[in-house]
């Protein structure tokens, strides 16, 4: 079965709605007027970064010069750590990390960077995206100078400052296309 970019965004949205209401019940039950809550479920998580991976394939696509939908894949897995697209451009493979965080983090803390792949390859890049709680729009930072994060490698990043540079980027959802303003 094919699905279309439409049917992800349905997908997500509807993981939206869910993640709202995780939340409500983890803040009602989790309080501290509930000492023994009935279900304890920790706040954040990992599904938030495959919207984000979702999102930056198609922002790549669109802001990468002479790159298209179809040379943006999702590559790597849970133990291929450095990189999560990969982009093909003049036969030549690029690796770009994605790093997502949602309005929901009260942190905004990355998962840890890497500036190589397992196999010593280069990361090209780095896309940081936030996600507004629809999870169907947000914002994106992307960095190709990996200098500037070399400082950073193996470690988790606090993104709060990020969102608020004047070069940072606004995307939506709209109908069949991701548009960026």
């Amino acid at each position: 079965m094919k699905y279309s970019n439409n049917d992800i965004v349905k997908a997500i949205r509807n993981y939206a709605k869910a993640y709202r209401q995780l939340e409500k019940i983890q803040d009602e039950y989790n309080c501290k007027d509930n000492p023994q809550p009935i279900i304890r479920i920790p706040k954040g998580d990992q599904k938030t970064g495959v919207a984000g991976e979702f999102y930056g394939r198609l922002v790549l696509a669109k802001i990468l010069e002479g790159v298209s939908d179809s040379d943006v894949q999702i590559g790597g897995n849970h133990s291929e750590k450095g990189f999560d697209l990969i982009v093909t451009r003049n036969n030549q493979e690029e690796y770009y990390q994605v790093k997502t965080v949602s309005e929901y983090s009260r942190t905004k803390m990355t998962t840890p960077l890497h500036t190589a792949t397992n196999s010593g390859r280069t990361i090209n890049g780095v896309l940081f995206i936030l996600l507004n709680v629809d999870f169907v729009s947000g914002k994106f930072h992307f960095i190709q100078d990996m200098s500037k994060l070399k400082d950073k490698n193996g470690k988790s990043m606090a993104t709060k400052s990020l969102w608020n540079l004047p070069n940072i980027k606004k995307f939506r959802w709209n109908n069949n296309d991701l548009i960026l303003e």
